[in-house]
């Protein structure tokens, strides 16, 4: 009986076949017809991926300072009371007189019996300029 494993014929050299999806070089091809793989490295290690990502923060950033302006905004629009020094988008100085769910009355100067009426959008903000941003009032120091 014969040896059943084949061996080559006098001469020939052996080489073993490449591994599927390798190249000469030893580096990994996609097989053919799949999808490419991504690779991380390249992304991770461009200069335009990490500008993406420090203007994707900075906008985030911006949206976020403006939603808490916003409720500030609004705080103290519900917190506006008769009495309360104002300033007006106008730049328009006086006292809150009267006010309704829209409108606010304002007295521009103490010694004069004129007003002027403005919608509450026109308010810039509520001059307190005797009081700190708590709300506590100062205390003198010795």
């Amino acid at each position: 009986m014969a040896d059943p494993v084949s061996t080559p014929a006098e001469g020939a050299a052996i080489t073993a076949a490449p591994a599927p999806g390798a190249t000469q070089a030893g580096t990994a091809q996609p097989p053919a017809g799949g999808p490419p793989q991504f690779k991380w490295d390249e992304l991770l290690g461009s200069p335009l991926f990490w500008i993406l990502i420090v203007v994707w923060l900075l906008v985030l950033r911006s949206f976020r300072t403006q939603k808490k302006k916003e409720e500030e905004r609004k705080q103290d629009l519900s917190g506006l009371k008769k009495g309360d020094r104002v300033i007006t988008i106008g730049r328009m100085h006086g006292t809150v007189v009267r006010l309704t769910e829209e409108t606010m009355t304002l007295k521009p100067d103490p010694d004069h019996a004129g007003t002027m009426t403005f919608d509450r959008a026109a308010l810039w903000k509520i001059d307190r300029a005797g009081e700190p941003k708590d709300g506590k009032k100062d205390e003198p120091t010795l």
